[in-house]
């Protein structure tokens, strides 16, 4: 299927979501870009960095399966500003029937906001947004919500200082162009942020690569901390209601599962508490840990509270788990950087099991 007959697909549904029923307000997780990604109810779009100086942005549809660059051109060839995937690049998000992206301005090189139709048509300028170093950022109900990391000027020597940059988390009004100050500009620390439950932001702001988890309600202003005064470290995982991460208390390491909704959580094993890469979802609870020669131990955690052992990989057959659609489990390998291509899919009970059958994601 192409591109355009997707797009027309994703149009309908939304057409009738709103014949005769009340439509829901989108959750910020339906759409979000973190590190490259951007992850929608129907796929995902990744920046692809390959080939160098040429990557486009290419897309991954839940429904068909199919894995293609972000463009409906008839013979386009992909390798052109022309060609909507290479002119959009990857720091996006989706909300309704538009595309939310930045481009560097041809004026200073910072970022400024645009929008268009989902096949690339009707680009609008909308403002700027000058502010760097996003890692996560969250668009749903015309606005965008970012964590930003930007060099400091320094008037004496007049130039950008990165060693001890500010941080912020700012919410961008699409309909306004303005932003909006959610958490004041830092320099003791940088804003992580990870999602939204509930109309609260989940975050925190790292330090020495600790930091206290925070949840702000964006209606109040009110800030709380789920797990008090006790601080999160390493990599940490949200899916809907689960959130994972590393607590450390007195020196002590333990992994840790929250649930966002009761705000109650519980200590994982002992086995987990070097863990590298975490995916903790209803459908799979995963934790990685990398050991010394180039080792990923694949552990799943299960039902029962206990742990086993689910894979082995050596650093040229893992791929971190980006999502999992129905049976399917979705990875990236971050190895081979020369390869044009590094998603991969493979069925849920065979990534469980060990196997290494991943199904190579071209178009």
């Amino acid at each position: 299927m192409c591109l355009k007959k997707v797009i027309l697909l994703l149009s309908a549904c939304l057409l009738l979501t709103g014949c005769g029923q009340k439509v829901e307000k989108r959750e910020a997780e339906g759409s979000r870009w973190i590190r490259g990604y951007t992850f929608t109810e129907e796929g995902i779009v990744y920046a692809n960095p390959n080939p160098l100086g040429k990557g486009k942005a290419e897309y991954l549809d839940y429904r068909t399966g199919k894995y293609m660059p972000l463009c409906d051109k008839v013979n386009c060839l992909h390798n052109s500003k022309e060609c909507f995937a290479v002119h959009v690049g990857g720091d996006m998000g989706r909300i309704g029937d538009k595309w939310y992206y930045k481009l560097p301005s041809e004026e200073n090189g910072m970022p400024v906001f645009y929008c268009c139709d989902l096949n690339g048509q009707n680009e609008k300028k909308i403002g700027k947004f000058p502010h760097s170093g996003t890692s996560t950022a969250l668009y749903f109900d015309d606005s965008c919500i970012a964590d930003t990391d930007d060099p400091v000027f320094d008037e004496e020597t007049g130039t950008w200082v990165a060693d001890n940059p500010v941080s912020a988390i700012y919410q961008y009004h699409f309909d306004t162009g303005e932003e909006e100050v959610l958490r004041p500009e830092t320099d003791a620390g940088l804003y992580e942020l990870y999602g939204m439950y509930g109309g609260q932001l989940v975050y925190r702001l790292k330090k020495d690569g600790c930091g206290f988890l925070e949840f702000l309600d964006l209606e109040t202003g009110e800030i709380t901390k789920p797990l008090g005064d006790r601080k999160i470290m390493g990599p940490v995982s949200m899916k809907g209601d689960l959130f994972a991460c590393t607590l450390l208390e007195g020196g002590i390491r333990r992994v840790i599962e929250l649930e966002l909704k009761s705000g109650e959580w519980k200590e994982t094993v002992p086995e987990l508490t070097e863990v590298s890469v975490l995916f903790w979802s209803d459908e799979m609870k995963t934790a990685t840990v990398y050991e010394k020669g180039n080792l990923y131990k694949v552990y799943q955690y299960l039902g029962d509270g206990t742990c086993r052992l689910a894979r082995e990989d050596d650093i040229s057959a893992y791929r971190e788990v980006l999502a999992i659609n129905g049976d399917l489990v979705i990875g990236v390998s971050y190895y081979d950087m020369e390869a044009q291509f590094c998603i991969g899919v493979m069925k849920k009970e065979d990534y469980l099991a060990g196997k290494n059958n991943w199904t190579v994601l071209e178009y």
